[in-house]
């Protein structure tokens, strides 16, 4: 059973990224699906629940991304878009940009928290943008 967003069929079991505020992304597996209005039911694999269960919520397919395509040929340089996971603990990828970069790290100015954090290469990704059901570089 899947739910037909756009030109994309969510399905059962299916690990997504479900936006907070569009810059931030949290991981989640698709464990439910509503046709009506369309939303999905998500465990989230980094937020939990007072009680330190896995937090589920019923989610709005329009907050609701397949994980992005990862392209380890892509180059990252200074001013490309980019996804960091900042290891703040929230297992969150937030969007920013690249403004200078060494052999071993890079520096993003965060778009949600306007902050500067000092990357390893291994949690920076470029970033794309999902519209009407296909990855757009930005």
């Amino acid at each position: 059973m899947a739910y037909k967003y756009y030109k994309y069929e969510y399905k059962m079991n299916q690990m997504v990224e479900v936006s907070e505020n569009e810059r931030t992304y949290y991981n989640a597996k698709v464990v439910g699906i509503k046709f009506n209005p369309p939303a999905c039911m998500v465990k989230y694999e980094t937020r939990y629940t007072k009680n330190g269960l896995p937090r589920i919520e019923v989610v709005d397919t329009e907050y609701i991304r397949p994980k992005p395509p990862v392209d380890h040929k892509l180059k990252i340089d200074i001013g490309h878009r980019v996804d960091v996971d900042v290891d703040i603990g929230d297992g969150a990828w937030r969007v920013g940009t690249v403004v200078a970069k060494s052999e071993f790290f890079y520096e993003v100015k965060l778009d949600n928290i306007e902050d500067v954090r000092r990357c390893l290469p291994y949690y920076v990704r470029r970033h794309f943008d999902w519209h009407n059901g296909l990855w757009v570089l930005i």
